[in-house]
């Protein structure tokens, strides 16, 4: 197995309020290609004292290499569309459905080319004025991709995430979140538990606007000696969420 590529995905979320739950629609677009960020992940790794196979290949590189099924290169268009009922089971506990319908190319790997349904139940509990504790364990059922094999059925999904609330308008957010891969390729590292820890900032900019970064790190800062921590998954992954209410 060999990924060397980035993925740009940025995606159109509108959610209505019904009672005692929610509607959200999940329209993505994705591009993936040689990307921009090896320079920064590169300067990022020597920062913090990690030195690995990363510094000897060449940046802007886009392949895909799935044993048994091909290699793919560069793809831009829009991906599997998704849409989610959530509704609220108590005051601090929600369940969600989701069904992801085949609307990306799968020839092009944006998208499985089949329908996947999903149900989570999360939980938070408050640990004093300025903590939350935030729990997800969830399931999903994966439709047989079209162009993809050797899929699983059935991916259990599971989170964990500390909320720190600096004031009333900021608040800091640490995660874990763990999924088996996707595909079962003979890979003893690729088909193991994949897990990453994510850090995240969100600033309430009024009353109807809300903006958060976050970043996502694999297992290379620990040298995966820690997988039921942090294991496979992207090396780092940056991203924006804006969030306005009507």
């Amino acid at each position: 197995v060999r990924e060397d590529q980035e993925t740009e995905r940025a995606e159109v979320r509108l959610g209505w309020g019904v009672a005692r739950g929610e509607w959200t629609l999940h329209v993505p677009f994705l591009s993936r290609g040689g990307g921009f960020m090896d320079p920064l992940i590169l300067g990022y790794h020597r920062l913090i004292g990690i030195h690995n196979q990363r510094e000897t290949i060449p940046f802007g590189r886009s392949e895909e290499i799935l044993p048994g099924i091909g290699s793919f290169g560069s793809a831009t268009g829009l991906g599997d569309i998704s849409a989610t009922y959530s509704h609220a089971v108590s005051p601090n506990t929600f369940a969600s459905f989701a069904v992801k319908l085949p609307t990306g190319n799968a020839g092009s790997l944006l998208g499985s080319g089949n329908v996947d349904v999903g149900m989570a139940l999360y939980k938070r509990w408050r640990l004093g004025a300025r903590f939350n504790l935030y729990g997800q364990i969830g399931g999903i059922y994966q439709g047989k991709p079209t162009r993809l094999r050797f899929a699983r059925s059935l991916v259990d999904q599971e989170s964990l995430a500390l909320e720190f609330l600096q004031s009333s308008r900021d608040a800091f957010t640490f995660q874990w979140q763990s999924e088996p891969s996707a595909l079962i390729l003979g890979s003893r590292t690729f088909d193991g538990p994949h897990r990453q820890l994510s850090v995240g900032y969100t600033r309430q900019i009024n009353p109807r606007d809300t903006v958060q970064f976050f970043m996502t790190e694999d297992g290379d800062f620990l040298n995966y000696r820690v997988p039921i921590l942090v294991n496979v998954a992207p090396d780092i992954s940056l991203g924006v969420n804006f969030t306005r209410r009507f």
